[in-house]
């Protein structure tokens, strides 16, 4: 069995790989960020470790997707992820794995399901409270919206987004909020 101390170590390395794929992905590394979601081993970790990580990792495995033009398997992967929470009982972060669902269907064309799926999204964190993917879930299904037409729908889903992420902004420091609000997400959700 493991020691406490190498169960840390596992943590702190697959935290840190989870972390750099991420940072990678921004910085438009997807070889390397493939590298480093791949060096990830959820199974070695204890709970709730294993569930924040395997999230995290699917989520980079979905945009890597994404990013290659393979919406099948950033959709693949996402259902994966979020059948696995549900059926483990895990209600918390569910929106997470709704959100890249929403995301790969509407890059397949499939307006229709990625509304479903952010409507769950915006339902599973609203219930959890889950800010930062609530405002996500919002923008993408206000985007969607106004695609289709529904100029309304879409501006009251872009405004409670926005308020979302004053909110989030207010609670940071200056520089990190700073930070948050000059990225390209967040300023599309702020601006006119």
């Amino acid at each position: 069995p493991m020691s406490q101390v190498e169960g840390g170590s596992w943590t702190a390395a697959s935290v840190a790989h989870a972390a750099r794929a991420d940072a990678l992905i921004v910085l438009g590394d997807a070889s390397a960020a493939q590298e480093a979601v791949d060096a990830v081993d959820p199974t070695k970790l204890p709970e709730p470790d294993r569930t924040f990580i395997l999230v995290s990792s699917e989520r980079v495995r979905c945009r890597l997707a994404l990013d290659a033009g393979d919406p099948a398997k950033a959709e693949a992967i996402a259902r994966g992820l979020v059948d696995r929470l549900r059926s483990a009982g895990v209600r918390l972060m569910v929106a997470e794995g709704l959100v890249s669902l929403g995301r790969a269907l509407t890059a397949s064309g499939r307006v229709a399901d990625a509304e479903q799926a952010l409507a769950e999204a915006i339902e599973s964190a609203e219930r959890t409270g889950e800010r930062r993917l609530l405002w996500e879930a919002l923008a993408l299904s206000s985007s969607l919206h106004a695609e289709r037409g529904d100029h309304e729908a879409a501006l009251d889903l872009r405004r409670r987004a926005a308020t979302i992420v004053r909110g989030i902004a207010a609670g940071l420091d200056d520089d990190l909020g700073a930070r948050f609000l000059s990225q390209d997400d967040v300023r599309a959700i702020l601006e006119p």
